[in-house]
């Protein structure tokens, strides 16, 4: 959860878990880190793509097994568009044949190469073929690259992942997108994350893109709505990475992260790795003002257990936050973390009814939260005590379209909320 509860000059986040998924360092670039701990990372390397392939006999314009988005494809392959995917791309609007979509030496992050995207009006992208990199139904995976940008007011990089079923069709419930990128000539290393929820998937599918505001933005106006498009700019990509990854929750006993005496925080540890790899998970707590008050070491996964509980000794009430960093055993001090997650919560004294007046005190700000944490107003304004909530009419992705079910879940948080006589702003 990203909420918060505001009382008198304090800030406290009544933060539920989230998970970080992925590799601390990636592979290729001025970014690798020495000697072992490279190589407890390589072991969950998928694939790297570091766009080096004149030393391999590749001398055309594209790197192997990537297409341009919208033109025809550049292969023999005569089974190519029966791939339901491909086809859709390759027929893709929006994306003129006249963009530039080539290898570069100009600028890199390592190597002599790396992969441009130029435009000249329009979209232009990239995609990567089906069937190149496999997926293992269950693992979650994450994607890194180095990102570089000039010359945009505009338009934005985007990196796109998803998974593919056998049938090579896009499994949208799995598309993964990076926020729009800018980088006004510097690299940036950007994270996608790709979670494994998926059944179905058979391949990993990855797109590069430079967007223009229409295809990137929903259409909130309609016919409305005017489009300023960049007609020049580019953008690099270098030392891209797919990495299989842990997928990692850390929760306490309360779903709203809320405890009150007699009950102590108990934080829960769940890891689902199909790596194998055996891992060493270290627990901090520190308190609101970021000092250490509890710290532990677990051995998790490879016959150890997946699921590991820990009830830290606190010295006071008070808000705390909990983080979870899995390194690899073998790996000693050196080791490097390979995910890490963390999970704030609220260690309170016995709960005694407050008055109207002082409850009015307290305002449970859940301005941008998640819907999912918005199910949970009502159980964290109870347990907190808060007499007043602050929620938003609308989020960012909320168009004409999807009002009503806005709607829908803003009644669902609001009606405990009203019932129990909270205040309610919206």
């Amino acid at each position: 959860m990203a909420m918060a509860i505001v009382g008198g000059d304090g800030l406290f986040v009544s933060g539920g878990n989230h998970r970080a998924l992925g590799a601390e360092t990636a592979g290729g670039g001025t970014t690798q880190p020495a000697g072992p701990a490279l190589a407890q990372v390589r072991e969950r390397l998928v694939h790297l793509f570091d766009f080096e392939e004149r030393k391999l006999g590749n001398y055309e314009e594209l790197p192997r097994h990537w297409h341009a988005i919208g033109r025809p494809p550049l292969t023999d392959n005569k089974s190519f568009l029966n791939i339901p995917l491909q086809d859709e791309l390759v027929h893709r609007g929006g994306f003129p044949t006249y963009t530039q979509v080539r290898f570069d030496t100009t600028h890199k992050t390592s190597g002599q190469y790396s992969f441009y995207l130029g435009l000249d009006g329009g979209n232009v992208g990239a995609f990567l073929a089906a069937g190149v990199l496999p997926a293992v139904p269950g693992s979650d995976y994450q994607v890194t690259v180095n990102v570089r940008t000039t010359r945009l007011k505009y338009a934005r990089a985007v990196v796109e992942a998803y998974f593919i079923d056998a049938q090579g069709r896009r499994i949208d419930a799995s598309i993964s997108r990076s926020a729009a990128i800018e980088t006004d000539g510097r690299w940036q290393r950007i994270r996608v994350p790709l979670a494994g929820d998926q059944p179905a998937a058979a391949w990993i599918g990855l797109q590069l893109m430079l967007l223009q505001p229409e295809a990137r933005q929903p259409d909130t106006l309609g016919a409305h709505e005017i489009h300023y498009q960049d007609i020049t700019g580019g953008a690099w990509f270098d030392d891209l990475a797919v990495w299989q990854v842990p997928r990692v929750s850390l929760h306490t006993q309360s779903p709203v992260n809320l405890i009150r005496r007699p009950d102590r925080p108990e934080l829960r540890a769940v890891v689902r790795d199909l790596a194998g790899q055996s891992l060493l998970g270290h627990v901090v707590v520190t308190d609101w003002q970021g000092r250490v008050v509890a710290r532990t070491s677990l051995p998790i996964g490879a016959g150890a257990p997946m699921t590991v509980n820990y009830r830290p000794k606190l010295p006071a009430f008070g808000w705390y936050s909990a983080e979870l960093t899995l390194t690899d055993e073998s790996g000693g001090k050196d080791a490097m973390p390979v995910a890490r997650t963390r999970v704030s919560f609220l260690w309170l004294p016995e709960s005694r009814p407050l008055g109207v007046t002082e409850a009015g005190r307290f305002i449970l700000d859940a301005s941008g939260a998640a819907d999912a944490d918005l199910r949970l107003l009502g159980k964290l304004a109870e347990q907190s005590g808060a007499g007043a909530t602050i929620l938003s009419c609308w989020d960012r992705d909320t168009t004409r379209n999807t009002l009503d079910a806005r709607q829908a879940i803003l009644d669902a948080a609001i009606q405990p909320l009203v019932r129990d006589q909270r205040q309610v702003t919206l």
